[in-house]
């Protein structure tokens, strides 16, 4: 094949790849549009909470519960998070926390996993039970006030009924008051009080299958316990009031079981077969356990008092068929199960990788770059260091495809990242800008950052139980950018800008980095799109830095405070902005402005500290920062590292990487994320810097250099290397 054929080859190729991950990304738009506005449940004069402890989706069948099975058929559903004040929530955590509207914890556990009983009110009454959970719970810096649903109805002359132990904690005031009627298959039990609180212990109290028993044994005994709670609610449904409000929620984990999502069905006047949502999460069809006590105050008409963070759930689409419904909330449990086993070892191979490829491409580059094999080892770094790249970026393309649904999920997980790795990977090396210095690095650099802008303006439903991305079961996040998906958009949208001003005039440079940078920083603050507070505050100073280098302007301390003080200007409109809407509507931009009017805020500046020192203590992405700051100076310190000659070549090189690492230090000193935030970003940052340096050694060896260094021979004329990206 000739060299013209051969080029035209690998530009169809480029353009395909391109085609494909565009049609891709725009079938992914287009299946996302927006659900129907979700709407408020509608006002009652009595509800019923009904808790079941360890009650998942993956429980409910049309044999093993007929009555839950029927309930389904005809209410609202959504999928529960039950996240309280720690990473696995426990009976006496998920009532304490359903009865502040904030999360909440319990005790600590005596042995390992969660007592399936309330022994906190086996001890004692139910007024010093909830000074010992206040007691607990004072110091968690999350503002919880026990007792807070019962304080609120009790302000407005209402009272509140509990059946059970664990309802008792969650219905009664801070001073444990709380009516305790008959049993839950009497209908006077429900009328006595506006709200009643069942509980229903059949899961969380099953007697454990021993070891010698096996899984099998195990699971029939679950599948007993579930129909037992099924026969508890038969009861409770035949009893209700007409026209009540029924929330039925499987309000913790049991046993020594990890983290699950768990059954929510709200049956109601006016309702109907829907999916459920909150302000909280802005995701249909998730809910978290703080929601509900809202909901039984706005159902109910009482105010919602400040110490409570959730929001009243809503109604928004219609559900699908009560099978099909249930089949998707089981794929969604799995998904997040998934993902929450894989992210561990996912950032230990990351950083794992990032060794080797660093240390890999040193050696080639210090002892193979004069051997008889020099073109094809640096042909080769180079093609590693910018799947290195693409890698990053591959773990949210995978949510394209439907990878939670195969028979193996796991496989198909690892075949769409590989997938998407080969494919960008392509797209960088293949085409025609291959042969140009930033040309590679720029590709995956935009990909990364087209990829991800066009994520958040449609939803961010590429970030949900992404590996780089955020879960329903750690509950930080339910839309929105995550932090780590900041930090990778954050570093991409630098790099894309930088690469772009090479071969402009200052005033085009200008003109590209303000433009690129606007949008990034819109994308990123606006509550319906990116939502992230800290996220702004990091990247209009690195834009103003990166406007400063590629305009050659000098970079000072007042320059440097000017721009942080633009950051907070823009934070500041977009969370006053998001304020002024409706409570219902805020997102945590808005909230924060509330919390400063009502002197929350230190509360929650601490808590965030707190979580960034831990994150720095604990994770294993702690470890790439220096991996990474070590490749950068050695690469660029010695002759042989070829990014020294590179950042001489491309100066936007040297830019970019300075207004990323400006970004990864504020991102990490104003996020709760802490050191993960500069990880993800230099995981982008430093294969781009790599493929520069390598690509630079290849065209441009050391030896030659340093003969080009001698006085030029008579008649003799050096060249200088001119061009673009």
């Amino acid at each position: 094949m000739s060299t013209r054929a051969r080029s035209v080859a690998a530009v169809a190729g480029c353009v395909a790849i391109l085609a494909g991950l565009v049609t891709t990304l725009l079938a992914g738009v287009a299946n996302a549009a927006p659900p129907p506005a979700a709407s408020p449940l509608t006002s009652v004069q009595h509800v019923v909470v009904v808790g079941v402890p360890g009650l998942r989706w993956e429980d409910v069948t049309a044999a093993d519960t007929p009555a839950l099975w029927s309930l389904v058929e005809h209410a609202s559903v959504g999928a529960l998070s039950v996240r309280a004040a720690k990473s696995v929530t426990c009976p006496v955590d998920g009532w304490a926390t359903l009865g502040a509207g904030n999360r909440a914890r319990g005790p600590a556990n005596p042995g390992p996993g969660c007592p399936g009983s309330v022994p906190l009110l086996e001890q004692a009454p139910t007024g010093a039970a909830q000074q010992v959970l206040h007691d607990v719970n004072d110091g968690l810096l999350f503002g919880t006030q026990i007792g807070a649903l019962g304080n609120a109805m009790h302000a407005r002359g209402m009272c509140t009924a509990a059946v059970g132990a664990g309802a008792s904690l969650a219905a009664a005031d801070a001073a444990g008051r709380v009516r305790h009627p008959g049993g839950p298959g009497d209908p006077a039990t429900y009328t006595t009080c506006p709200l009643t609180v069942v509980g229903i212990d059949a899961i969380a109290v099953r007697p454990p299958a021993s070891p010698e028993d096996g899984a099998a044994a195990d699971a029939n005994a679950r599948r007993a316990a579930v129909r037992s709670a099924d026969d508890a609610l038969a009861r409770i449904l035949a009893a209700r009031p007409a026209g009540s409000l029924l929330i039925v929620a499987g309000i913790s984990e049991t046993g020594r079981t990890a983290a699950h999502l768990h059954v929510l069905a709200v049956d109601g006047p006016g309702l109907g077969h829907r999916l459920l949502d909150s302000p909280s999460t802005r995701r249909a069809p998730y809910v978290q356990l703080i929601d509900i006590a809202p909901t039984v105050l706005a159902a109910l008409g009482v105010p919602r008092p400040d110490a409570m963070v959730g929001q009243p759930i809503r109604a928004g689409a219609a559900a699908a068929p009560v099978a099909e419904q249930v089949e998707r909330f089981v794929r969604l449990e799995r998904a997040a199960l998934l993902q929450s086993d894989l992210v561990p070892p996912f950032f230990a191979i990351l950083v794992a990788i990032q060794a080797l490829v660093y240390g890999a491409t040193a050696l080639v580059l210090r002892f193979g770059a004069a051997g008889r094999h020099r073109n094809r080892l640096l042909i080769g770094t180079r093609i590693v260091a910018a799947a290195a790249g693409a890698g990053v970026v591959a773990t949210y393309l995978a949510n394209l495809l439907p990878w939670a649904r195969a028979g193996h999920p796991l496989p198909a997980l690892l075949g769409a990242l590989l997938l998407f790795t080969l494919a960008i990977t392509a797209l960088a090396l293949a085409g025609p800008w291959r042969r140009r210095l930033l040309g590679p690095s720029a590709v995956v650099a935009g990909v990364t950052f087209v990829v991800l802008a066009a994520d958040l303006v449609s939803g961010a439903r590429l970030q949900v139980d992404s590996l780089a991305g955020y879960s329903p079961l750690v509950a930080g996040r339910f839309a929105g950018v995550g932090n780590l998906a900041f930090a990778v958009f954050a570093a991409a949208a630098l790099l894309t800008a930088a690469f772009a001003c090479s071969g402009r005039t200052p005033r085009q440079r200008l003109v590209i980095v303000t433009v690129i940078g606007v949008v990034a920083t819109v994308i990123d603050g606006a509550p319906m799109w990116g939502d992230d507070f800290g996220g702004v505050l990091a990247l209009v100073p690195a834009f103003a830095v990166l406007g400063m280098l590629m305009t050659r302007g000098r970079i000072s301390w007042k320059r440097l405070a000017v721009a942080l003080l633009a950051a907070v200007a823009v934070v500041a409109a977009f969370a006053f902005a998001d304020y002024l809407r409706p409570a219902a509507d805020r997102t945590h931009l808005g909230r924060f402005v509330q919390d400063l009017l009502d002197g929350h805020a230190g509360t929650v500046i601490v808590r965030k500290g707190q979580a960034n020192l831990r994150v720095l203590r604990t994770s294993v992405l702690a470890g790439a920062v220096p991996l990474a700051a070590l490749a950068i100076a050695v690469l660029a310190g010695r002759p042989w590292g070829g990014l020294g000659q590179a950042f001489e070549n491309r100066p936007q090189l040297r830019g970019g990487l300075v207004a990323t690492a400006v970004m990864a230090v504020i991102g990490f000193a104003v996020n709760d994320s802490g050191i993960a935030i500069p990880a993800m970003a230099l995981a982008v940052a430093v294969p781009v810097a790599v493929m520069a340096a390598v690509e630079t050694v290849r065209l441009d060896p050391p030896d030659r250099r340093v003969e080009a260094a001698a006085p030029p021979a008579a008649g003799v004329t050096l060249k200088s290397r001119e061009g673009g990206v």
